[in-house]
């Protein structure tokens, strides 16, 4: 990756981490203390959506010597809020609630698992954190509970489900986690002789499923699934318009006719560029 390049990501998620941290409920008395209040809906969401990516990117900033974060306790003071808040709405069960729709989410445990097991290896690298990795684990375990006896309700969530899963055996060589995730695999992937998925939606979830047959591909040696990958990255090459932005109307999901630009394929590009040279 160019330095350029770099420098802008690490910008950007500054920006992002501002933002996130501009609207962390810090009311005690609060139900939602330590959560990241959506200004469109007045409450926060514990799992994946802010909350949790207030865990992931506060650590991850506070981990990057490039960032003006690096190293900033207050930083991970707030990352550590975000992930007692995330804890806090889990379920005994292992689930979380998407609290605008799905309650006792398994999909919510799969998405909060892939980005937690990322920041989980960044913290184990980190003196001095070891605790707080180990409560990340922790809570990505008992997820995983949700994994083995939960279901999905959209196509793109059996790969996401299955590469959550793949993380977890990874980690912890326990067989429950492989076994369950090669029953989605049976049912063979869903990517047309055009690149397109199932749900066609390029300006959002092709590039979940992208990132999820990485992470399958990687971690239960399922090489072939890269080239799935990049059959849909060159539909995603075809479906940038002119002026920038990516052709929706054949979505079958909420991208559909919306105004969106690629920029969720960035690092996907480039992780492909990178392994199959």
């Amino acid at each position: 990756m160019s330095v350029d390049a770099y420098k802008k990501i690490c910008r950007a998620s500054e920006k992002a981490y501002a933002e996130l941290a501009r609207f962390q409920c810090l009311d005690q008395k609060s139900l939602d203390y330590g959560g990241y209040i959506d200004p469109k809906t007045g409450y926060s969401e514990p799992a994946k959506w802010g909350s949790g990516m207030g865990v992931s990117l506060g650590c991850a900033l506070y981990c990057c010597p490039e960032s003006t974060y690096f190293q900033d306790f207050e930083v991970l003071k707030r990352a550590k809020l975000f992930f007692a808040h995330t804890k806090e709405g889990q379920h005994e069960d292992g689930t979380w609630d998407l609290r605008s729709s799905n309650y006792h989410d398994a999909t919510a445990a799969a998405f909060t698992i892939a980005q937690f097991m990322t920041t989980y290896q960044l913290l184990c690298t980190i003196k001095g954190q070891e605790e707080f990795a180990k409560d990340i684990l922790q809570v990505c375990k008992k997820a995983g509970q949700a994994l083995l006896s939960g279901g999905f309700h959209t196509p793109n969530h059996r790969w996401v489900i299955a590469s959550a899963l793949s993380l977890l055996y990874q980690e912890t060589r326990q067989e429950e986690y492989k076994i369950e995730a090669e029953l989605y695999l049976k049912e063979g992937i869903d990517c047309h002789a055009d690149g397109s998925y199932t749900e066609k939606s390029v300006g959002n979830y092709d590039a979940v499923v992208d990132q999820a047959l990485i992470t399958i591909a990687q971690t239960l040696d399922r090489p072939q699934f890269l080239q799935l990958v990049l059959r849909n990255l060159s539909l995603v090459a075809h479906m940038v318009q002119p002026d920038g932005y990516l052709c929706t109307t054949h979505s079958f999901r909420q991208d559909r006719g919306a105004r969106i630009k690629p920029m969720k394929y960035y690092m996907v590009y480039r992780d492909m560029a990178r392994k199959t040279k």
